[in-house]
């Protein structure tokens, strides 16, 4: 369909085969229910799997005498679909038309070839949204729009349950939320989606007073070729809980910005907890206030709070290189602070991290790096072991030398509390610097074997 306008107290399933007398006998994953928003499935030279370089991979989907048949994206590669042609699906809106999406459900489908106001767009008040079991496949926000399988504004109450998100450019946008707005993403996966129009490639989560819960998701091979916000996920809403979430196998080269998770924004709480952050790959050929291959920190007021617990950083790797356009750039292999938020992390391992800085200006660098303009810092009970932080100097007669660089960096005023406690740092380089200034009443012990 070129678009449906949604109604009250509608529910649309799919997942049978035909001779079920419940509901409840559905099976979405043996029985496909697809959808489509345009004309272009199975028609491989409009609707086909795009590379980093922009290369065509192949049709998304295979029609064969009206049997379509899905052609995943293999295992280990950043893909994403096509410019599919602008056309949304099922939406609800206030304006001259009559829509409201009370009491709306959608189970057991598959939405492809969605884009402009997405699979599901939400932006008439009220609405109150269940999406169930449902995968969404290549819906794309290529052509100038930045929400590609669903999108909500202002007063929405959603659940997005158990679906999957695969190759699509930012799966999910949730903007301009109200006070009373509560959306929740569980258990959903969202694998190999691309950033685009400075949104992430996961979840979109823009100014607002609303709570965004993300619970037990997995983000895997999010990737950026160009120059956007985050890879996963973007934050600048009031208040987000990111729990029991892992995040693996990112890929970006950015000239801007280049990380897992961007935190922006004033007033803003974030709390993470027990999350895993692996195998991310961060490359930043420009310039940038904060940039980390993990997570992004750019709430900018004192007001704001990004809070980690429990959460592990195993083999994240940040390269800078490119000239910034001032020395006050923070960079972090797991984390980049700009200023004025408290940075709390409780309970957290840090293993196998690289931060290569090769930027001409200095910046602060670090596997931690707590804001140029200080804020309040802490890390308390946490194991750093064999992270790397380094800069390679290159002589005029072409010698190389390897310069270690703090690892944890906790701002350059200390007129704010900064405190690192019961925290285990365990390097074995001989020129390992732990910190590029000591925290107030600091008392250490020797690993042996360990600097």
């Amino acid at each position: 369909p070129d678009r449906v306008l949604l109604q009250p107290h509608v529910r649309v399933y799919g997942g049978f085969a035909g001779g079920e007398t419940s509901v409840d006998e559905a099976d979405p994953e043996t029985n496909w229910s697809i959808i489509s928003a345009s004309g272009y499935v199975g028609n491989a030279t409009k609707y086909y799997w795009v590379d980093e370089k922009g290369v065509s991979q192949g049709g998304i989907w295979t029609n064969v005498n009206g049997v379509y048949t899905y052609n995943p994206i293999p295992e280990g590669v950043y893909w994403r679909g096509s410019d599919c042609g602008n056309v949304p699906c099922f939406v609800d809106k206030t304006d001259t038309e009559v829509g409201s999406g009370e009491d709306n459900e959608f189970h057991g489908l598959v939405l492809t070839a969605c884009s402009k106001g997405g699979a599901i767009e939400l932006t008439a008040g009220g609405a109150t949204v269940r999406v169930c079991n449902c995968r969404f496949l290549a819906n794309t926000a290529f052509t100038g729009n930045t929400h590609s399988s669903i999108y909500t504004t202002g007063k929405v109450s959603l659940s997005i349950e158990n679906c999957r998100f695969e190759g699509c450019n930012t799966a999910l946008n949730f903007g301009s939320t109200t006070a009373d707005t509560v959306i929740t993403v569980t258990n959903c996966q969202f694998v190999s989606n691309y950033a685009k129009s400075g949104t992430a490639a996961g979840i979109t989560f823009g100014t607002g007073e609303g709570l965004l819960n993300v619970l037990d998701c997995a983000f895997e091979r999010g990737w950026l070729a160009s120059n956007q916000h985050a890879l996963d996920l973007s934050l600048a809403g009031k208040r987000t809980v990111v729990r029991n979430c892992t995040f693996s196998d990112g890929w970006c080269l950015g000239d801007y910005n280049a990380a897992s998770m961007l935190v922006l924004g004033s007033g803003i709480e974030v709390d993470i907890e027990r999350c895993t952050f692996t195998g991310i790959r961060s490359r930043l050929t420009g310039s940038s206030y904060a940039s980390a291959a993990c997570i992004k920190d750019q709430a900018t007021l004192s007001s704001s709070s990004v809070i980690v617990r429990d959460t592990a950083f195993i083999g994240n790797v940040m390269e800078t290189t490119g000239t910034p356009d001032s020395a006050y750039r923070c960079f972090g292999s797991v984390y980049g602070g700009q200023s004025g938020s408290e940075h709390k992390f409780v309970n957290c391992l840090f293993a196998s991290n690289v931060l290569y800085h090769g930027a001409t200006k200095m910046g602060y660098p670090g596997t931690i790096q707590g804001g140029y303009d200080g804020g309040n810092f802490l890390v308390v009970n946490c194991l750093f072991k064999d992270n790397d932080v380094f800069r390679i100097v290159t002589a005029e007669d072409g010698t190389a030398t390897t310069n270690r660089l703090p690892e944890i960096d906790i701002g350059r005023v200390d007129t704010r509390p900064r405190r690192v406690m019961n925290t285990i740092m365990m390097n074995s380089a001989a020129d390992y610097k732990p910190f590029n200034s000591n925290p107030p009443g600091l008392k250490s012990m020797c690993i042996p074997g360990y600097t």
